[in-house]
């Protein structure tokens, strides 16, 4: 008898899988996707720019394609760059008659140029565009009107728009009675002032001995009122001249709004005592994104101008946590290029334009602080730009730990989310595809800046790093970590030996010393002889000839039968002496080792002791010392 369940199952498999082909093309999965976006210029990162993705969805009829608007995806930058795009699941609808196309993604921040991308990529870079109410008009209006997706369905970049518009309308308006027409004002805003063009007819120069005996304060007052009329560059001359004890007024003036505050920063960059430096400093120090504007950025500029002057303020300005101020005085101190200035970075670690400014100024001093605040990833480029060897093994340490990390915090800087809820940060530790990701990132970033030091990439460096202690100094671990690769020279294993040959022949200058070491106090004569071998190929370091010549004195033939070759490899004039003491020795080892170097070194006064040894009795000395002096013509 047939049952009746089993005689119809291939109809249930076929259905099954019909059913599960549908179910298939009817759902549309879009990955995750995370980046970073940077200012093109100077690769600073960019925060609260706002990124868009969206989708249609696509319905095929017999009259032709249409397109509906299917969700959008919005996401900002956090302080570092950094942006998250979220998995998202569509349900497109019937197969092969609806389906879900995605459109370009958006990239927009005031400031910047709008971008409209195809693909997301790991590093977006957005253009700086100048103060000009035109410029960044074109770009809010591209970014309002991009077909790529349904700017009224968006809520952080409408939101970002219409901040925009609003700057630029209070920007365009006329502020206190000055005119728009006026030429400093304008000249202002279509290109950032700049203190350095010295020929620049729109600088205000306080002319000589033009110092004027003080005025009362309603004087100076009335003059101030002047900044606001066609008038202000006369007036702010002569404010100027009244020197310090003009200062506290046009203080005073920034806080009631008596005249614009670009001219007020004029007069006080003019003045340049040290009360009106700090009064510029505070005038920073208090800016936020709601008050920042055109003197602001002239405070900061009129400071870089003073030089060393104006530095300590600069340095003191830095703690305004504003993004903006910090990237503007950064490059300014930058620019001022004073050594002096890294002690006050450094203070304001870990601050990353504080980072990234101590790694243009490029001083070592930074490299321990900065690396007390690694992981953070502005602190790792800032390690590779100073290019100091000590930040290797901390460096090589973090890509270690990275590989081991499953903590998604702590491979975003700190930096997750905080609208998040406990369960989906939680969820983030075990988002497989994330965390891939973002160890990639964190490794390529710590390998450049590796290659920039001149470290290779060998992953067996970086577990010798791992084991190298954090809490000792930098010196220290950069010790203990040389003598760990150089006890690989006599691993059992041939691929660590090849390993440590490779290593120390791309750093040798940080193996050198455990060289050194080795092979005056190690009790192990593989390892002496293996460190004798490989200082014979360090000819540019000074010490090494003299550290092989005591070698010759060692114990064990072998041992200095390779300290002798090495003083040959070197072509060490300075030990023929002691060479032709080791090669009228007994050992065998010994003689051979030193006639190869005195044939090697080639000087006249050691073919004068080769010719000594063409009758030798052991035939390897005999036929070196008669080849040396054929080949020389003698």
């Amino acid at each position: 008898m047939r049952i009746p369940f089993l005689r119809n199952t291939k109809y249930v498999c076929w259905s099954v899988s019909v059913f599960a082909l549908l179910l298939s093309g009817c759902i549309s999965i879009y990955s995750p996707h995370s980046g970073i976006v940077v200012e093109k210029e100077s690769g600073l990162p960019i925060e609260n720019a706002i990124l868009v993705r969206s989708w249609d969805r696509v319905t095929v009829s017999f009259e032709g394609g249409s397109h509906s608007w299917l969700g959008t995806a919005e996401t900002v930058t956090d302080k570092n760059g950094k942006f998250t795009f979220w998995p998202r699941i569509f349900f497109s609808g019937i197969p092969l008659i609806m389906g879900t196309e995605e459109n370009s993604y958006l990239v927009y921040r005031p400031g910047y140029g709008f971008e409209e991308i195809k693909e997301l990529k790991k590093v977006i870079e957005l253009p700086k565009i100048p103060l000009n109410r035109n410029t960044r008009k074109v770009q809010a209006d591209k970014a309002q009107s991009s077909y790529s997706t349904d700017y009224y369905k968006t809520e952080l970049l409408k939101e970002a728009v219409q901040q925009e518009e609003q700057f630029l309308k209070e920007l365009s308006e006329p502020a206190q009675g000055v005119p728009s027409t006026t030429p400093a004002l304008k000249e202002g805003i279509d290109r950032q002032v700049n203190f350095n063009r010295a020929n620049d007819k729109d600088i205000v120069k306080l002319p000589s001995d033009c110092r004027q005996s003080a005025a009362n304060s309603s004087e100076i007052s009335s003059l101030i009122q002047r900044f606001n009329t066609l008038e202000h560059d006369a007036a702010i001359i002569k404010v100027a001249c009244y020197g310090d004890d003009a200062t506290p007024v046009l203080v005073e003036a920034i806080s009631s709004s008596a005249a614009s505050k670009y001219y007020i920063v004029q007069a006080l960059s003019l003045i340049g005592t040290p009360r009106a430096i700090e009064a510029l400093s505070d005038l920073i120090l208090k800016c936020d994104d709601n008050n920042y504007d055109l003197g602001v950025r002239l405070a900061i500029e009129s400071l870089e101008h003073l030089g060393l002057r104006g530095e300590k303020a600069l340095i003191r300005s830095l703690a305004n946590k504003n993004s903006t101020i910090q990237s503007l005085v950064s490059d300014a101190l930058v620019r001022i290029g004073n050594p002096d200035a890294v002690s006050g970075l450094i203070t304001d670690l870990p601050s990353m334009y504080a980072a990234k400014a101590l790694g243009k100024i490029k001083d070592h001093r930074a490299v321990g602080p900065l690396v007390k605040t690694l992981p953070l990833h502005y602190s790792i480029i800032a390690l590779g730009e100073i290019k100091d060897q000590r930040a290797a093994v901390p460096l090589m340490r973090e890509i270690h730990k990275t590989i081991k990390e499953s903590n998604v915090e702590y491979l975003l800087d700190g930096n997750v989310p905080s609208n998040l809820t406990m369960k989906e940060k939680n969820d983030l530790r075990y988002n497989i595809p994330l965390l891939t990701e973002l160890k990639k990132q964190r490794n390529i970033l710590i390998e450049e800046a590796l290659s920039e030091i001149g470290m290779p990439s060998m992953p067996k460096l970086y577990e010798i790093a791992a084991k190298v202690p954090d809490n000792i100094e930098l010196d220290e671990q950069e010790a203990i970590f040389a003598d760990h690769v150089v006890q690989l020279l006599v691993s059992e294993k041939t691929s660590e030996r090849f390993l440590a040959e490779i290593a120390i022949a791309k750093i040798g200058k940080l193996i050198v010393p455990a060289l050194m070491k080795a092979l005056n106090t190690s009790d192990d004569v593989q390892l002496r002889k293996a460190s004798a071998e490989q200082l014979g190929k360090m000819k540019w370091e000074p010490n090494v000839e003299n550290v092989l010549v005591n070698a010759l004195q060692d114990r064990n033939p072998l041992v200095v039968a390779y300290a002798a070759c090495a003083l040959g490899e070197l072509k060490a004039k300075s030990a023929l002496k002691p060479l032709v003491v080791v090669a009228k020795k007994e050992s065998i080892f010994e003689r051979r080792g030193a006639i190869w170097a005195i044939a090697r070194i080639g000087s006249d006064e050691g073919k004068t002791v080769l010719k000594e040894f063409i009758n030798d009795k052991d035939v390897y000395v005999r036929t070196i010392a008669k080849r040396a002096l054929e080949s020389s013509g003698t």
